[in-house]
């Protein structure tokens, strides 16, 4: 199960690789899992992430809550730059505290949303984009300065009808002052 995963797998204890599965080698740019196991997992951080990845380890190992999924740089052998989605507990490995991480290459979403936020950033109009839950995907800096007052609000996740309610409340909409209420619920049957 683990050998035939798509995701790369392995298992680190003070910072050495224990075990890696060749999807992990192979995402690091080495041939097999081989290759990799016995090597300082750091090796592969990008040197920008170092700090912010210790300091997980840190408090990982003190008990205290820290993220366990995020996003990261890694430099693979032939020192190219991939970014990984990376899924990270502490397990207890041939009966000794280790690290799991459990990784998938995201490179080409990154490369497809950088290039969606610079075609969204070139466009002279205020863009801004909702998923089918109708949570806020990105917008651009247009629409955050045509929406100054609410632009605390202008971050992924926001909820379609919390930017409304805010427009609306912060005075923003002139034409709609003393009927908010209204205003809202015509909005949102358009929406």
């Amino acid at each position: 199960l683990v050998e035939g995963s798509i995701q790369g797998i392995a298992v680190h204890r003070d910072w050495r690789i224990l075990f890696a599965n060749d999807a992990y080698a192979r995402i690091l740019g080495h041939d097999d899992a081989e290759a990799v196991t016995g090597i300082d997992i750091r090796d592969f951080e990008s040197p920008a992430e170092r700090a912010r990845l210790e300091h997980y380890a840190e408090n990982r190992r003190r008990g205290r809550p820290v993220p366990d999924r995020y996003e990261m740089t890694a430099i693979r052998r032939d020192g190219r730059q991939v970014a990984l989605d990376c899924a990270v507990r502490a397990i207890d490995w041939e009966g000794d505290p280790a690290i799991q991480v459990v990784v998938s290459d995201i490179t080409a979403e990154m490369d497809a949303r950088i290039q969606l936020s610079d075609a969204i950033e070139s466009l002279a109009d205020g863009v801004v984009i909702f998923d089918s839950d109708d949570r806020l995907v990105v917008c651009n800096e247009h629409y955050r300065e045509t929406n100054e007052l609410i632009s605390n609000l202008l971050v992924p996740g926001t909820p379609f009808v919390e930017l409304a309610r805010a427009a609306a409340d912060s005075g923003l909409l002139t034409n709609v002052r003393g009927r908010e209420d209204a205003w809202l619920r015509e909005r949102l049957d358009l929406h």
